[in-house]
């Protein structure tokens, strides 16, 4: 059985056209560009299998598909999640969904809100996230994610962190003590 990359244009030619000199040449010439098709099948290969490779392979693919924000010393889930949404970073860049959809892959939660929804200045949004790891030093950090991906002619109003608390439930407790007092005269 021969296999695919090394078939060959003359195994499938009848013997009298593939002895002529111009039926080697052409079959060679086909040969050549289906061996470099099935190279690059393979290679695809590789962005199918994100959740099998070695942290180095993906610090590799990520700078090969320009990840916007991509940063060696992210965790590996967060590495993994960053180039599975690359492509679509880079289809959806400029709109609000990009903003979202990479800042949620990087911190774990976010929301974006045109200025129009919070009554904010014409061009401006504010991002809104309830990861409560978002601290003044990270907060750097996710600016420039925000910058990555949004459209040039809109301008981050602020990052607005959300904290809760589960409800406080008070219970307050009382009696009534009543009580007459008796005075008795000897």
């Amino acid at each position: 059985m021969i296999k695919l990359y090394d078939a060959t244009l003359a195994n499938a030619l009848p013997e009298v056209l593939s002895e002529q000199p111009w039926g080697r040449g052409f079959a060679a010439a086909v040969q050549r560009q289906q061996r470099q098709l099935l190279n690059l099948a393979r290679r695809i290969s590789l962005y199918a299998a994100v959740d099998d490779m070695p942290e180095a392979v993906l610090d590799v693919m990520a700078a090969d598909l320009r990840v916007p924000r991509y940063l060696v010393s992210y965790p590996l889930a967060t590495k993994r999640t960053l180039i599975r949404g690359a492509l679509t970073y880079w289809s959806q860049a400029g709109t609000k969904a990009a903003v979202e959809s990479l800042c949620c892959d990087i911190f774990g939660d976010a929301t974006v809100s045109e200025w129009y929804e919070y009554g904010g200045k014409a061009g401006y949004f504010k991002v809104t996230t309830t990861n409560s790891a978002v601290t003044e030093q990270n907060v750097a950090e996710f600016r420039a994610a925000v910058e990555a991906v949004k459209r040039l002619s809109a301008w981050l109003e602020g990052v607005e962190l959300v904290l809760s608390t589960p409800d406080f439930v008070a219970a307050v407790g009382f009696t009534v003590q009543i009580c007459d007092s008796l005075h008795l005269k000897m």
